[in-house]
């Protein structure tokens, strides 16, 4: 059983002007765990970003960013890099309180198999860190580059295709088939992600969308008493 975030939360949707269908659905037994749900319209109406807030027993808290960008024939098209400097920037802010964990979204953006590259200095000298990704779509737009500066800058690794594992396409319209539904998680988390990105094409035709379900899993262990959970 799951309930809508967005309608318990009683969010105000009027100003996100065709954005509106970004949601959240959280399972009936974490209903008592949310601790706090937002939305946020991009200023140029070209995107929209949800945030929600879990606390996972004594671990603290878990973090959940939902972001739509619009496609690229949309005439709200030119707002999109300003969209983008905006979710930036609102992500920094959350994660340096040590909340935002993972980002989900469609970005309609061709990321292609760019690899998610993490950047640290230490003593002076930088360390590279490289995440190749495999995917069905090869393909790299200008929208697919930016987007992966961003969860770069972000220290977010991109987890579609990671791991040796082929990611599957995730949107099909007639002119063909693309990658475009995307997970990133903190690079610091990966390690609680061991099974990667699942693409769920089957259900495209139970739900009726051209987009298929994209989810991942995320493990924790911790101590309530003398019970492992």
């Amino acid at each position: 059983m799951v309930d809508c975030v967005n309608r318990r939360k009683k969010l105000d949707l009027r100003d996100t002007k065709g954005s509106g269908g970004v949601v959240w659905l959280i399972a009936k037994e974490w209903e008592g765990e949310l601790v706090k749900a937002e939305r946020i319209a991009c200023r140029e109406k070209s995107g929209t970003m949800g945030w929600v807030r879990v606390k996972v027993g004594k671990w603290g808290h878990f973090g959940l960013g939902n972001h739509y960008i619009v496609p690229p024939r949309s005439t709200r098209e030119e707002g999109v890099e300003p969209s983008l400097e905006e979710a930036q920037r609102v992500a920094t802010v959350i994660k340096e309180e040590g909340i935002v964990r993972l980002m989900v979204g469609d970005f309609n953006g061709r990321i292609g198999e760019q690899s998610s590259v993490m950047m640290e200095e230490a003593e002076g000298d930088w360390e590279r860190r490289e995440y190749k990704r495999n995917s069905e779509d090869t393909m790299v737009n200008k929208r697919g580059k930016r987007i992966m500066q961003m969860f770069d800058a972000l220290g977010f690794v991109v987890m579609n295709g990671i791991g040796g594992k082929t990611c599957e396409n995730t949107f099909v319209e007639a002119q063909g088939s693309s990658m475009i539904d995307l997970i990133a998680v903190a690079e610091e988390d990966l390690e609680h992600f061991d099974k990667g990105v699942e693409v769920w094409e089957e259900t495209r035709d139970e739900i009726g969308t051209d987009h298929a379900l994209v989810t991942c899993t995320g493990r924790w262990e911790w101590r309530r008493g003398r019970e492992e959970q």
